[in-house]
């Protein structure tokens, strides 16, 4: 992730820079201004070792900054396995969902996690409506998911 700032807004900008507080490997990531003010940041690992040392997509992790994502607080890990394409949205209670994909190309499914600040901070789930991995959708046309219809008698 590269960072650029502008002082005349957006006429000229600075030369870009890498933020190695946000290091991501070569995948999508979330970040999300809170009502409390806090930064949400939802990336593969941590942020400080994403995208070194061949860091995969996966352990999607949930992480939250004070200073503008100069250090990062928490880190609720949402989905240990293979996830992409991350997303977000706030609920008006300040409940935080994510949603992703899982294996594109073989399960392809849509999975979903409910949590809060307080989650993220303890790094479990702590609050009583969080929750993590629920299955939102399956994608049927997947050879996969077709094999395993035939085994469970389903079309």
């Amino acid at each position: 992730m590269m960072s650029a700032d502008s002082a005349d807004g957006g006429h000229t900008w600075t030369k870009p820079r890498t933020l190695p507080s946000m290091n991501n490997p070569n995948a999508r990531f979330q970040v999300v201004r809170l009502k409390s003010g806090r930064l949400l940041f939802v990336t593969h690992g941590s942020p400080s070792a994403s995208g070194r040392d061949g860091q995969e997509r996966d352990k999607l992790t949930a992480y939250l900054s004070d200073d503008d994502g100069a250090t990062w607080l928490g880190g609720l890990e949402l989905y240990h396995g293979n996830a992409s394409y991350p997303d977000c949205c706030l609920g008006p209670d300040g409940t935080i969902y994510v949603s992703h994909d899982h294996d594109r190309g073989g399960a392809a499914e849509i999975w979903l996690h409910r949590f809060t600040e307080a989650d993220v901070l303890a790094r479990r789930i702590v609050s009583p409506r969080g929750r993590l991995n629920m299955l939102v959708s399956r994608g049927m046309a997947s050879a996969v998911n077709r094999k395993l219809d035939r085994r469970h008698g389903t079309r």
